[in-house]
Formats: structure tokens, C-alpha cells, sequence
């Protein structure tokens, strides 16, 4: 529930940050989105690849540094849509909120399945993953 409310707190930050910064890094922003996502998933696919050889993969530690990181990392969407925020609408808190909200019910809500099918699928779930974020990634990269 902590990692669920830490991404959903940065889902509501990041869309009001984008907003209040938007017109100053419009035009710094040079970066190739879909590369990036490509790399973001290709490291965590490797990462899981490298855990898989361990013995013990059903542990991970959500040390509070990790989740912060990965809270910020996945919501730099929200801090893209937030730079343009300011066009689509004019109430600049409905969107973070909703933001919030769907993201926390949704981390919790994969948190749950993947520690499921971890226990009905053990190590399959694991390569599964790991194909499916190659696969997004291949997808990034043709876009």
C-alpha cells in the first residue's frame, strides 16, 4: 500500500509541476520519448533477466529510495501531459487527482496480480514479463 500511495502522490505532483514549468522546458525538451521508454524498459528487462538466475525471486526489497525513484520514473508521463495542461483545461487539480487516484488503483492492483501469478506460475511469470517488456520495447523503438 506504501509503494501504491508514493506512485499516486507523484502521479498528482508531477502533472502540477509540468504545468508550472511548462513554457520553460518546452523548448529545452530535445529528447526522443519513445527511445527513451525503449531504454527505461530494456534496463528492466535485464534487471529481471539477471534476478531470474537468483534462488529467491519471490523477495524484492522496496527499500524507500527504490520506490521513490521508480514512483518519479513512471510518472514523467504525467509531468509531460502537465506542460500542456494548462490548453486542454482550466481546472488544474481535476486532472492530477484523477491521476492519483487511477495510478494508486492500479500499482495496488498489479502489485496484487503479480504477486499471484508469481505464486501460481513461479519462474514462467518472471520470463513472461520479461518478453512482454522486450516486445514494448521493440514496439517504442519502431514507433
Amino acid at each position: 500500500v506504501l509503494f501504491s500511495c508514493i506512485v499516486s502522490l507523484f502521479h498528482f505532483l508531477m502533472p502540477l509541476l509540468g504545468s508550472f514549468f511548462g513554457n520553460h522546458i518546452i523548448f529545452f525538451r530535445n529528447i526522443n520519448s519513445n527511445i527513451l521508454l525503449s531504454v527505461i524498459l530494456i534496463i528492466i528487462a535485464v534487471e529481471m533477466m539477471i534476478n531470474l538466475k537468483k534462488e529467491n525471486i519471490n523477495k524484492y526489497d522496496f527499500y524507500l529510495l527504490n520506490m521513490f525513484i521508480y514512483a518519479i520514473s513512471v510518472s514523467l508521463d504525467s509531468f509531460m501531459i502537465g506542460i500542456g495542461l494548462a490548453n486542454i483545461t482550466k481546472y488544474r487539480l481535476l486532472a492530477p487527482i484523477i491521476f492519483a487516484i487511477i495510478s494508486f488503483v492500479f500499482t495496488y492492483m498489479g502489485l496484487f496480480i503479480g504477486k499471484i501469478t508469481q505464486k501460481m506460475l513461479g519462474k514462467a511469470s518472471n520470463i513472461m514479463a520479461i518478453i512482454i517488456l522486450f516486445l514494448l520495447a521493440i514496439i517504442q523503438l519502431v514507433k
